[in-house]
Formats: C-alpha cells, sequence, structure tokens
C-alpha cells in the first residue's frame, strides 16, 4: 500500500486491519485532487468493482456486456456494477446501508470501488474545491469496507 511522493497518507488499524488514506497534497492547478481509501480483507467472497455509469458502459450494455442491476432506477442509472458472482455482489450492493453509502461517495467524488479476495479500495478524484482531508467521505468509505468485511 504504497502512495506517491506529495501525497497525504494515514495508516489506521481498524478493527483488526490495516487500512491506508491518500489524499494528492500538490494537485496541479485546476486538476482534481486524488484520494484512495484502502484496507485488506481475508480471502473475501465478495469480488467486484462499482463504478460510475457512463457513456462507455451505456455503450457496452447495448453490445450485450450486462451489468448487475437492483431494480432501483436511481441508483442503477449511477452506477456501473460489474463481478465474477452477481449474486454476492447483488445481495451487498442490495443492503439498504450499503447502497446509501455508495450514493453518498458518489456525490463527493468521482470514484471506483474495487473489492477482491485479499482487499478493498475506493479509488477517483475530489472536486476542486474539495475539503482535504474529507472525514465524511471517509466515513462512507469506512461503512463500505466494513459492510463487505
Amino acid at each position: 500500500m504504497g502512495a506517491d511522493p506529495g501525497d497525504r497518507v494515514e495508516h489506521r488499524s481498524l478493527d483488526g486491519a490495516d487500512v491506508q488514506i491518500s489524499y494528492d497534497d500538490e494537485p496541479k492547478p485546476g486538476e482534481p485532487t486524488s484520494f484512495s481509501w484502502r484496507g485488506a480483507l481475508a480471502d473475501s467472497a465478495l469480488r467486484g468493482t462499482v463504478g460510475k455509469e457512463t457513456a462507455v458502459t451505456l455503450l457496452l450494455r447495448k453490445l450485450g456486456v450486462s451489468d448487475i442491476e437492483v431494480g432501483d432506477a436511481e441508483f442503477d442509472s449511477e452506477f456501473h456494477i460489474i463481478s465474477s458472482d452477481e449474486e454476492q455482489m447483488r445481495s451487498w450492493v442490495e443492503r439498504p446501508a450499503v447502497r446509501e453509502a455508495l450514493l453518498a461517495v458518489r456525490r463527493r467524488a468521482a470514484c471506483i470501488v474495487s473489492i477482491w479476495r485479499q482487499g478493498f479500495e475506493v479509488t477517483g478524484q475530489l472536486p476542486d474545491d474539495a475539503t482535504v482531508p474529507d472525514p465524511q467521505l471517509e466515513s462512507f468509505c469506512e461503512a463500505l469496507y466494513r459492510s463487505a468485511r
């Protein structure tokens, strides 16, 4: 869990797991601030990616590449969700607290949530006028991480 020079990095222990939160403290003028929240997982059965629905993901859908939908029009229009185990990922995303946290993260930053066997990561960019660090964003990431464990 490394970081680039110039990043603001904090390491924490959360329920016995190592987590790292980093912000790019020196973005170039007019560029957004990069952000990442990473945590270790112990052999997670949950695997997949939750990202923003874009023109590219909509085009992929038209070409037959489907994503996971939960039947909530607002949520499904905001996110593109893929997983090697659709049932497991759908079950996680259908939890109201998870959907609320994903929407809250999306309102604060342009992020992608990735979950794999040994880890969890939220990476993205904060708007130009964002406060760094952003404790609210970090708390939503923590809630997602805890729900994935």
